[in-house]
């Protein structure tokens, strides 16, 4: 009699589903992405931001403020706001010290009268040439973070700065508005004086204070 064939039969679940296969391989590439990924950031070094954003030299020979600006695409409206909120900062400081110049210099120790000869005519003029001192000459400092979107600017300029403008912008605007006469003269001198006195003063701050800032 001829030998008959062995049939074989196979038992439900002696294999491992593809399905479970395919899911842990999917997990643990997963994980590997993970540890990957923390590992990567971990090493990123973190952007360094200047220190002029969390502090300020706050020095009486100085005037200084800090303008921020976050949120726009354009990257030049971005730039020309963080610019413009900074200077807009420093004038507001130092308007108080303009208004104490012409009061003190001026009307108290020089007896000029300065609501009919100076107004706001001399404190605008001294606000547009610090505005324009602080650009060319390159009082600033500037941060754009690409992460955040943030771009923060820092503008300073030097006190004696501040009154050698004053100075010369009250010269101007007394020539323009008040007749020549023995008191105006005396003033007119008393002015070149100071004016002399600043600009020494200017050059020696800017050298200082360019020392120190980073």
């Amino acid at each position: 009699m001829g030998e008959h064939p062995v049939h074989t039969r196979k038992v439900a679940g002696s294999n491992p589903a593809p399905s479970i296969f395919l899911w842990y391989k999917f997990m643990k590439f997963k994980i590997f992405l993970s540890v990957f990924l923390i590992v990567l950031l971990s090493c990123t070094p973190a952007v360094k931001r200047p220190w002029w954003i969390e502090k300020r030299l706050n020095r009486p020979d100085i005037l200084e403020g800090l303008g921020y600006a976050v949120g726009m695409k354009d990257k030049k409206v971005l730039r020309d706001t963080a610019y413009n909120d900074a200077i807009q900062k420093l004038i507001l400081s130092s308007s108080i010290q303009v208004q104490g110049y012409i009061e003190t210099k001026l009307f108290s120790e020089r007896d000029l009268d300065i609501d009919r000869f100076i107004g706001n005519e001399l404190l605008n003029n001294v606000n547009k040439i610090i505005y324009d001192t602080i650009l060319d000459r390159k009082f600033f400092e500037e941060f754009y973070d690409k992460s955040t979107g943030e771009y923060w600017v820092y503008v300073w300029i030097p006190a004696s700065t501040i009154s050698r403008i004053t100075v010369e912008q009250t010269l101007k605007t007394l020539d323009k508005a008040v007749s020549v006469s023995e008191k105006v003269e005396k003033i007119r001198q008393d002015l070149e004086k100071d004016l002399e006195r600043y600009e020494l003063e200017e050059a020696r701050d800017v050298e200082s204070i360019k020392n120190v800032i980073p």
